[in-house]
Formats: structure tokens, sequence, C-alpha cells
């Protein structure tokens, strides 16, 4: 459903949403107004929608079919497409653990269904103005740079994939199973392996467990941290078992390793103070 008026639109305005009857009321009251309505019926077709209209704001309920609320706001905004595009999410799930959990995920506003329609105008109108600006600015910094060549477009599995890392680079002491980041791109296992074998050419496990190693491996370099305490930020449960991952993937313990790279810090230094 796609309806525009003749006068100048105020901005368009892409709602996601289950139920579009429940939507009459402010729909009307946006049309009054002069914007332009797009409107998708489940979270995954609101994602495709995103990407084909680029619309000024997206105003979704917070549970949808298909594809939740907030799993469609973290691939919106890890989508290099609709990144700066606003996400409002409308709904009657009022409680202060959605209203956080929502804007943590990048959300730009939080509107409970029992504000009245003027004010929702109100607001969605702030955020579309907000966004034309920013959209404006984009296109007169892209003039002036080297142009983008045309059809360089996300993929899903480059969407999911970041989404991924972003939220392993984040949370690495944390629980990062297959199936916890299977949930968190609604995808299953076997299409979750493939995203990252088409991107990374590995496993989810296998990005997972080398940024874990990468990560211990800068801390034994640069900090005097203990070794159990580099183990649990790495997400290990115990030291034994980091030294065991550690051992498998170098060759040699976290403490050879951290006196193999002092020893080779002191040699370079050394030979620094010959060389003057």
């Amino acid at each position: 459903m796609d309806s525009s008026v003749s006068s100048a639109h105020v901005g368009h305005t892409l709602f996601v949403d289950g139920n579009s009857h429940s939507l009459q009321g402010v729909i009307a009251a946006l049309r009054s107004a002069s914007f332009r309505i797009t409107v998708a019926f489940d979270g995954l077709q609101g994602y495709e929608k995103a990407i084909a209209i680029k619309p000024d704001v997206i105003v979704s309920d917070l549970r949808l079919p298909r594809l939740d609320g907030i799993p469609l706001c973290r691939r919106l905004k890890a989508n290099t497409l609709t990144t700066d595009i606003p996400l409002l999410f409308y709904t009657n799930h009022d409680d202060p653990q959605s209203r956080v959990l929502a804007l943590e995920h990048g959300a730009s506003d939080f509107i409970s269904r029992s504000r009245p329609h003027d004010e929702v105008v109100a607001r969605i109108r702030i955020h579309a103005g907000i966004s034309q600006r920013l959209h404006s600015v984009r296109k007169q910094q892209e003039m002036l740079a080297q142009p983008i060549q045309p059809g360089l477009v996300d993929s899903d599995d480059q969407v999911a994939v970041r989404i991924i890392m972003k939220f392993a680079q984040e949370n690495l002491a944390d629980d990062l199973s297959l199936e916890k980041l299977c949930t968190l791109v609604s995808m299953n296992k076997k299409r979750l392996n493939r995203a990252f074998h088409n991107v990374c050419g590995c496993s989810a496990f296998v990005y997972v467990r080398d940024l874990r190693m990468r990560t211990a491996k800068h801390l034994l370099a640069t900090t005097s941290m203990r070794t159990l305490t580099i183990a649990e930020d790495v997400g290990f449960s115990n030291s034994a078992n980091f030294a065991t991952a550690f051992l498998n993937a170098e060759g040699m313990s976290p403490t050879a390793y951290r006196h193999q790279i002092r020893r080779s810090q002191l040699s370079g230094g050394q030979k620094d103070i010959k060389g003057q």
C-alpha cells in the first residue's frame, strides 16, 4: 500500500505493522499533514521495502510477523543503505525494559500508542526533517568525493555477518554460542554458517574463536593483565580452558607467548640503543 498526495510531501514514512487496521487513525493524521505513506505487513517485508524505497522515517511495531522489531532494527542499522534512516517504535508494548532495549539497538524514538495522534505526527515530522537534512548533506559530500559505483548493495549475508561481528567484538566475554548468534539475526545454523562462508570464508564458530585468540594475543602483548583476567575477558570460564585453546591455536602457552613478545621488545630496544 503506497499513497501520496499531489502537493509536496513533508516526508515519506514507512510503517511496519502486522495489523494495518490499528494504524488507520495515525495514518489519516499523517496524510492530512502531507506525509507520503507506505505500509509493510511484516518485519521481513519492512526490511526489503526500506532498502527499496529508502523512506525518510520508518515506524515499526515492536512485535512483528516473520522478523521481530528488534532484529529488524539490527538489520536496518547494519545495512549501509538504511543505517541513517530513523527507526521509531510505535507500539502498545510500552514497558521500560522494551524502551531501553529498543534504544540500545539504535531506535531513534519509542512512542506509545496511547499518545495523541497529533503528538505522534509531530515526533515523526521532527525525525523526518532530521533525516532529510542528513540526506542532503550526504549528497553534497558524495558530489565532492569520488562517485560511488552503482550496484554495490549490501547482501543479506553481509548484513547478518556485520551484526554478529559487531556484537561479538562488544560482548566477547559473554556466551557467543551458535544458537545465540542465530537468534541475534533470525537465521538457522545452516543459513548463518553459509553467510559466514560467503563473506569471511569460514564458519561463525571459527570467526569467534579467532577473534578471541587475536584479542587475547593483543592483551598479552600490550598489558600486564593476569592470564585469568584475560581468559575471562575473551570468553573463557577458567584459565585452564583458555591455556588449552591458546596452545592449540598458537603452539605455546599464554605465558610463553607473553615472554616471547617481551624478549622481542627488549631485544629491539637494545638494538636501537646500540645504533645511536
